[in-house]
């Protein structure tokens, strides 16, 4: 009889910590799904983070590309080297238009390797 008492509170402590087992492994197991689903929302905002970083840096060096060509092609040496001169009033001013200039009046023509003085006639 004792022995039958010892059995079935044996068995039930056994039944009892199987299914807190299986309780446990539940909650286990959906902690585990919900870190996995945690890891993987940041991997790939990781991923998109590094694709927005790379493409920014991308677009900011073609810019910075562009406008060292335009500033190079905007150059006044460069397009001295053309063949066009600037011509600077007496006092150093660009002069852009004839109505600036008169007869008698000395100018300074900057080219590429130098200035030329002239006497307008």
């Amino acid at each position: 009889n004792y022995l039958n008492k010892l059995s079935f509170k044996m068995e039930t402590f056994f039944n009892q910590f199987s299914r807190l087992k299986q309780k446990n492994f539940r909650v286990i197991n959906e902690k585990i799904f919900q870190t996995n689903n945690v890891l993987q929302n940041n991997l790939n905002f990781k991923n998109k983070l590094i694709y927005k970083i790379e493409n920014n840096f991308k677009n900011k060096f073609d810019k910075i590309i562009f406008l060292e060509t335009k500033i190079k092609i905007l150059n006044p040496k460069n397009i001295l080297k053309k063949g066009y001169g600037i011509i600077f009033s007496e006092n150093g001013k660009v002069l852009n238009s004839i109505k600036k200039i008169k007869v008698g009046d000395k100018i300074k023509i900057r080219l590429k390797d130098g200035y030329i003085k002239a006497k307008i006639k």
